[in-house]
């Protein structure tokens, strides 16, 4: 196989580059009619960077949420608040243009993947690969979820790295640690970008590049790496580790390491893998008790096990062979095994948005396999058929995938479909219910959250407020006091009892519950506005 610039046409690329991202625009434009969604109030609405209550250079002294040291949830990534920032200066605070950046983002990403590639796998693997990146729907929660605008900045930044890292020189060097670190500021996951761009002068060693940095790349991505611990510990107060890993969210930790492992491998093989090849299955998240630790004796987890122990070895399969199949393997399993839960336990137990950045790898992969085919195949059109069928049901199945994240209610009943026994989507059903006024339905969900998990506060409080709304009084009392017991309640539980506190003109306790708020959230617009709500009823009452 021949590298090299003469293996694509100079002219056609940036043709073909323009044509990608508007095919990746179009299949995400119906995106922009949705709202925000999910965690997007948290990460915009309220977060104080965002919305000018702080400067925007804070983005650099607080977390991904806007939350100080003691507070945060050790998620550091200035570039993307500091976009939603931005934006939100220039444009307001309406949500379309939000989700507007981020299809452009992924439309830059796939046009760039294009123009990286097409010199070093071939023009033809390149654009099968940007094509179908461009509609591959087990990751679009990225493009579909704001805050999924740090996995598209670190998209970004490891394949323009990748392009300044394969060529020699001082300048391409220190574009290369700028990606580096631009990376870093996006996402934690960037750390390893550096193995990925080594990548290509250990399996494609004809482009001319080295599977080693020189002396003086290495030591500038060094720099980069200590100047981000530096940031990272001056601003959260902690290196690389995550202060929340609630079992809730992640269970697989809660049986050893065993009971890890065989979970990981049960996940793998029956979410990931499922997903990535039927577009039309689908589950934004993965809770207690819909993915938990697993035994031996399970036969899923061991086909899993063994797929994950397969995808590992395959880089080094088809090194000789097939070296642009084995790089785009390389990168998929660096970006995906870090976060599988098999090395170490991650923060979820499953997510479709950490496929994104390792899609990159699968989507090179796939354009090189099918090449491989049509080369040595009598009837090669007729792989063109099955991969414009591939890209086309992806396509379609976006379209579905817009529709479920236009709005809350949309996202949970869709989970619900699919989630029926994960308790966090049982308590977005209960949240849903709530707000329409339905509260014999939303006790009934809410029971369901607390038998999957019962040491869940928010379906506690939801409990608690449904059971208010049915003038069950003595039993939402005892749900309200659990939903706030601990250290670190939920925010949302603490305001949610000091409005059902001062409701029912219990002005002692609310008082009470106020001062723990003002302790535990210093900074909180939402605890001193509910100060002053309090303050002001206390003076109208003691006024008559």
């Amino acid at each position: 196989m021949q590298f090299g610039p003469a293996h694509a046409s100079q002219k056609a690329v940036p043709w073909r580059a323009a044509a990608l991202a508007a095919f990746a625009i179009a299949a995400h434009a119906g995106t922009l009619e949705n709202g925000f969604v999910y965690d997007d109030p948290k990460a915009i609405l309220d977060n104080p960077v965002v919305n000018g209550t702080l400067s925007p250079w804070t983005a650099f002294s607080r977390d991904f949420w806007g939350l100080p040291a003691g507070h945060d949830i050790a998620t550091y990534r200035p570039l993307p608040t500091l976009t939603f920032a931005a934006e939100w200066r220039w444009l307001g605070h309406e949500p379309w243009h939000f989700h507007a950046v981020n299809v452009l983002l992924h439309a830059a990403v796939v046009a760039t993947l294009y123009v990286v590639f097409a010199g070093l796998a071939g023009e033809q693997a390149a654009l099968i690969a940007a094509a179908f990146f461009a509609v591959f729907a087990a990751p679009s929660e990225v493009v579909e979820a704001n805050v999924g605008r740090s996995d598209l900045c670190l998209a970004l930044c490891a394949l323009l790295g990748f392009a300044a890292y394969r060529r020699s020189g001082f300048w391409t060097g220190a574009l290369a640690a700028a990606a580096f670190a631009l990376g870093f500021l996006s996402k934690e996951t960037a750390v390893v970008l550096p193995v990925a761009w080594c990548g290509i002068g250990f399996f494609l060693p004809e482009s001319g590049s080295r599977p080693f940095p020189s002396l003086a790349r290495l030591s500038a991505f060094v720099v980069v790496f200590i100047a981000y611990l530096a940031a990272r510990y001056h601003a959260l107060g902690d290196i690389l580790t995550s202060h929340h890993l609630d079992p809730m969210y992640n269970p697989l930790g809660t049986q050893g390491t065993m009971g890890r492992l065989f979970g990981a491998g049960h996940i793998f093989l029956a979410r990931y893998l499922w997903g990535m090849v039927d577009p039309w299955r689908r589950l934004y998240t993965c809770s207690a008790t819909a993915c938990m630790p697993a035994t031996t004796s399970d036969p899923v987890a061991w086909i899993g096990l063994f797929c994950i122990a397969t995808l590992l070895a395959a880089p080094l399969l088809f090194f000789r062979k097939q070296p642009v199949i084995a790089l785009g393997l390389f990168w998929f399993a660096l970006f995906f095994f870090p976060v599988s839960n098999v090395p170490v336990l991650s923060t979820v137990a499953y997510a479709e948005r950490l496929l994104y950045l390792p899609s990159l790898g699968l989507s090179i992969a796939l354009g090189a396999v099918t090449m491989a085919i049509i080369r040595r195949a009598r009837f090669g059109w007729m792989i063109f058929v099955v991969l414009a069928a591939v890209v086309g049901s992806n396509g379609f199945a976006l379209q579905r995938r817009h529709r479920d994240w236009h709005d809350n209610a949309a996202l949970s009943f869709s989970g619900l479909a699919l989630g029926a026994d994960s308790a966090l989507v049982q308590s977005r059903v209960t949240r849903i219910l709530l707000d329409r006024g339905d509260p014999a339905a939303a006790e009934v969900h809410a029971r369901r959250a607390l038998d999957l998990w019962p040491a869940f506060p928010s379906a506690e409080s939801q409990l608690a407020q449904a059971l208010d709304q049915l003038d069950r009084i003595e039993e939402s009392e005892i749900h309200f006091a659990r939903s706030v017991v601990g250290e670190s309640p939920p925010l949302g539980n603490v305001l949610t009892y000091i409005g059902h506190l001062v409701a029912r003109r219990r002005f002692p306790d609310a008082h009470q519950v106020i001062e723990k708020a003002e302790k535990l959230f210093p900074e909180s617009a939402q605890v001193a506005q509910a100060r002053a709500n309090f303050e002001k009823l206390m003076a109208e009452a003691s006024g008559k």
